[in-house]
């Protein structure tokens, strides 16, 4: 006898609890006449299936890896997914786990009929969200042309009353407080200290720590009394000096070109890939430990040096010398031909302790949570008539943002499944990239480097492939540089390369 697990679900809260017992009665009698054991029923309550904050669902799609049965069971396909694209990817998923899905009120057998029929629904499905937003879109352009607030954050400095933007006394002061001081070439920091200590709060009622905010204020044309709306496909809805002004037209423009010539200074690129960017510290006499920038400078005969100098103190390294160091560090210690292999092993071993609390997939789980969450806020604007352009590519945006999470937490869950085979690919690709360009010797040492801390005595390198491996038989090797000798010390996953 064939086995099945059934998924149930009801769209909203203001559906009938008896609309899952209906799916389920309607579900027991289909397995009854078609002669299959269901073992077991997955169930949602007050769940939409235009997004994936449906956890009983998502338990199912990842247990149908390891569970043994034949067949997932919906009373509609509609219950199953609302778009064909996520229809799509999760039948396919079922179907490299050996699962077929199966509708109590739709054929859906595998026949080339079948097909069509599937296909024709999923279609309908898709179109009826697709016509609701269409239609109840209409509402919020009426109110684009009467100027009125359309959703979403109220901004700072306003409060709507009636649908329209009405100046907040307080608010207002900050906002010509932020451009007055930025026009006197104040930091960010600055001006987020001087709002903090002069009783300004944000609209939420919080204390000013974001940069954004600040710049989001800056660029903004509302201030002037622009009325603009982002429509989506570099298309702007704009109505000039129709909103009560919070500052004069001059102040914004002059703002503006501060930003510009800032963003000019900000975007010039160093002439040199500085391979240890955003991992290289120093540690300063004091004790205190520093991250260290690239910088540069001529030496008496105009030649250019690189450096990476210390943010706290000024020390700096040459950078060729430093980088140099650590590229044989890594071919004498991790691709040593004696070592390789243990450190090989060492990694698999690393991967397969992953566990399922595992704080990077908890991370990206929470995000997909906050990312639905917004979605759903989205969605029911949209049901209430607010819909535009703007929204739709809005809710395009945060949906791709959500997929992209997804691959990234299905390769986090995945991780269990590499080969020791695997692990020896990688560590010898990147072996051979380590001496190709200086673009692969930037992605090795990044890959494989999680800290490197350089003080006067030694540097410190922290692997970032191992997890409290010991590794004690590399103990005392001798490395050998261009102009000294260096000994490294291995406990657990630190590597400590001294002066010899």
């Amino acid at each position: 006898m064939k086995t099945a697990v059934a998924y149930v679900r009801f769209s909203s809260a203001g559906q009938r609890e008896e609309s899952i017992q209906a799916q389920k009665r309607a579900i027991d009698v289909y397995c009854i006449q078609n002669n299959i054991k269901l073992i077991k029923t997955y169930e949602d309550h007050a769940k939409s299936a235009t997004t994936d904050n449906r956890p009983q669902f998502l338990k199912l799609i990842k247990e149908s890896r390891y569970k043994e049965y034949d067949y997932v069971i919906v009373h509609k396909l509609d219950r199953f997914a609302r778009n064909r694209y996520d229809s799509a990817s999760y039948k396919l998923k079922l179907k490299k786990n050996g699962k077929q899905l199966l509708s109590v009120l739709e054929n859906i057998d595998g026949s080339p009929e079948s097909i069509i029929m599937e296909s024709v629904l999923e279609g309908m499905a898709e179109y009826y969200s697709a016509n609701l937003s269409r239609e109840v879109k209409k509402g919020i352009d009426e109110n684009m042309r009467s100027y009125k607030f359309i959703g979403g954050n109220v901004p700072y400095g306003y409060d709507i009353v009636d649908g329209q933007y009405t100046i907040n006394e307080q608010e207002a002061k900050g906002v010509q407080k932020i451009f007055e001081m930025y026009l006197l070439h104040y930091t960010y920091a600055d001006i987020m200290k001087y709002l903090n200590t002069n009783g300004y709060r944000t609209k939420k009622g919080n204390k000013f720590t974001n940069n954004s905010v600040i710049y989001s204020i800056l660029k903004r044309r509302l201030y002037k009394g622009d009325y603009v709306k982002n429509l989506g496909k570099e298309r702007e809805f704009i109505a000039e000096n129709v909103i009560d002004p919070i500052i004069d037209a001059k102040t914004y423009e002059e703002a503006q070109e501060i930003m510009k010539v800032k963003q000019i200074r900000s975007s010039k690129k160093s002439d040199y890939d500085y391979l240890l960017s955003g991992i290289i510290y120093h540690k300063c006499e004091d004790g205190t430990i520093h991250k260290m920038i690239g910088s540069s400078g001529r030496g008496k005969g105009g030649r250019k040096y690189y450096y990476y100098k210390c943010k706290h103190c000024n020390t700096w390294e040459r950078a060729d010398k430093l980088e140099k160091q650590i590229c044989e560090f890594l071919t004498d210690v991790i691709f040593y031909k004696n070592n390789i292999e243990q450190f090989m092993q060492a990694t698999y071993q690393s991967i397969n302790d992953f566990t399922e609390d595992n704080n990077e997939k908890e991370v990206l789980e929470n995000k997909i949570k906050e990312i639905t969450k917004e979605i759903d806020q989205y969605s029911k604007a949209i049901a209430k008539g607010l819909i535009s352009d703007q929204i739709i590519e809005k809710v395009n945006s945060l949906e791709q943002q959500k997929q992209e999470l997804k691959f990234n937490l299905s390769k986090i869950t995945e991780k269990e499944h590499i080969t020791l085979d695997e692990v020896r690919e990688y560590f010898y690709i990147n072996k051979n990239n380590l001496f190709k360009d200086r673009k692969h010797q930037k992605k090795v040492i990044q890959t494989l480097i999680k800290k490197i801390v350089a003080s006067n005595t030694q540097v410190n390198v922290e692997l970032s492939t191992l997890k409290a491996c010991s590794l004690t038989t590399f103990s005392g090797r001798v490395l050998k540089t261009s102009n000294e000798h260096l000994f490294v010390s291995i406990s657990d996953n630190e590597f400590v390369i001294k002066a010899g």
